[in-house]
């Protein structure tokens, strides 16, 4: 059961949805990825607004002993 576990952080590379968007309308160029069209791409951003952020906001305000480590990942990858 997972009381029998501790999760010793939480990891949430956070980003706008209009940075990820650009992000991967560029890779969809090359990459030839059927999900990395307009309407796919929103979808999954709202897949996680609904079920995913949910749980780490969970994390920040109910569960004190696990630390949210929130880097801001629309930064450079040398700075992420």
């Amino acid at each position: 059961s997972m009381s029998d576990h501790k999760i010793a952080f939480v990891l949430y590379l956070a980003c706008p949805e209009e940075v990820l968007v650009g992000r991967l309308l560029e890779r969809g160029q090359t990459s030839n990825r059927q999900d990395d069209e307009i309407d796919i791409i929103r979808k999954r951003f709202k897949t996680f607004q609904e079920q995913s952020k949910p749980i780490i906001e969970w994390f920040e305000q109910k569960e004190q002993n696990t630390k949210v480590h929130r880097i801001a990942s629309d930064q450079p990858i040398e700075v992420v």
